[in-house]
Formats: C-alpha cells, sequence, structure tokens
C-alpha cells in the first residue's frame, strides 16, 4: 500500500508538472472511449440484438449478379420470375426507396420513403402498432394508393392522433394511411413512409416508358425472402 501511494504521488508531481501532456492524454482517452462506446453500440444493433421480426434467422436478402457487381439489385420482370419459380423459399417480397413531399397538416416535409410489393410485410412477418398491413387484395385496388407510416412520424407530425388510420396523406398523388409501424421497425433504413405499388411490383423511382411488369434491363428493386430453414443473412442468384 505504501509503494502505491508513492507511485500516486509521483505521478500526480509528473501530471502537474506536464499539464500540456496531461490533458492530450486525458483528451486521447475520451475520444477512444467514446470511439469503443459508439463502435459496440453499431455492433450490437447490427450484429448481436436479434432482428425485430418472427423467426428473423429464416430471412434472408437475395441479390443478382452482374459482372463486377456481386450484390446488384433486380428488375421487376426477374423478380415476378423468382417469386413464381422459386422451390427455396415460402415468399419473396420487393421494396424500392424513394423520398416523398409530405404536404397537407403543417409546412411541407421531405422525407425516405419505400414503394414495396403487397406482401412484403407478410414476408417480414411484422405487426402493426395501429391499423393494418397492406395485403394481396391491396394491390388490385382502383382506389388511393395504401400507405403506412412510422412511429416516429406519426408522434413528430399527427401527435399520435389514433384518427390518423384512414387519412390522406399528399405528396403528388393522395396516400390513405391504413397503419403506423413500431419504432424498431426500420427496413429499408431510415424509411418513415411505406406506400403500396401501382401494380404488383414497386415501380422505379423516375417514370419510365413501357409496362414495369415486363422491365429486365433497368434494375433497381431490393428483394427479401423467408425461407423454410436457416440462412445466411444474403444468397446471390
Amino acid at each position: 500500500m505504501r509503494f502505491l501511494m508513492q507511485d500516486l504521488r509521483y505521478a500526480l508531481r509528473m501530471f502537474k508538472r506536464n499539464w500540456g501532456f496531461t490533458l492530450t492524454a486525458l483528451a486521447i482517452m475520451a475520444l477512444s472511449i467514446c470511439a469503443t462506446v459508439a463502435i459496440f453500440s453499431a455492433v450490437n444493433a447490427i450484429i448481436l440484438r436479434p432482428l425485430p421480426y418472427q423467426h428473423s434467422e429464416r430471412l434472408v436478402t437475395v441479390w443478382d449478379t452482374q459482372p463486377k457487381v456481386a450484390n446488384a439489385p433486380t428488375a421487376p420482370a426477374e423478380f415476378l420470375d423468382w417469386k413464381s419459380q422459386t422451390t427455396t423459399f415460402e415468399a419473396m417480397a420487393a421494396y424500392s426507396g424513394q423520398s416523398f413531399n409530405l404536404t397537407g397538416a403543417g409546412e411541407p416535409e421531405r422525407i425516405e420513403g419505400a414503394v414495396v410489393s403487397p406482401d412484403f410485410f407478410q414476408v417480414l412477418d411484422m405487426q402493426p402498432l395501429r391499423g393494418r398491413v397492406f395485403n394481396e387484395s391491396d394491390a388490385q385496388g382502383r382506389g388511393n394508393r395504401l400507405a403506412l407510416i412510422s412511429e416516429g412520424l406519426w408522434l413528430r407530425r399527427f401527435g399520435g392522433d389514433s384518427s390518423i388510420i384512414g387519412s390522406k396523406l399528399l405528396n403528388d398523388e393522395s396516400f390513405q394511411v391504413v397503419g403506423v409501424l413500431p419504432r424498431d421497425f426500420q427496413f429499408p433504413e431510415r424509411v418513415e413512409l411505406w406506400v403500396g405499388p401501382k401494380q404488383q411490383v414497386p415501380e422505379p423511382p423516375v417514370r419510365l416508358g413501357g409496362n414495369v411488369l415486363e422491365m429486365r434491363n433497368v434494375r433497381y428493386l431490393g428483394t427479401v425472402a423467408r425461407g423454410p430453414i436457416v440462412f445466411d443473412e444474403s444468397v446471390a442468384v
């Protein structure tokens, strides 16, 4: 104990004599601790913490392959072929990231969104916080396009008002809100608005001529699938 106290007194004298070095060392230690905490938080959220879906070990992302591109998005016609011909997966769904200008209540706001196939939430087995998710019959409808919003958007812009279910959101066109998704659902990343497609497959972010369902050269779709067995995190086709 006596030697420990001597070492501490000596260290304090040295720190006082070289206070510039001491402050620099403390700053480096503080930054190192902050970096370690940030890295662990990211690893915990992405790798260690289970995904907020039922039987998430059966979920995979499916990628197309192109020359020099191992993980590439796919085209609508190819996705429809995969979905109709697969013997590996129980179900497959597609999505396309898009941005939306939300108008109507309050100031206009630019938010991140996604157009998803009607069975997207069934594949993920995701239950809404309020209302309902899309289903296959929604793709056959001719009325307003349907939308789900995140819990964060619901609280921030609409004050958690339960009457949001059935109300209209205005972008370049009108969307009818059918549900609110819980805060821990963030797929694709940073998305706050999920809308149904005009047909069975999400349309591209920009308008293109021709029938979307027949496109094979325009690759923009992400794909998620659910299998009867446990897979690795991604599968290339």
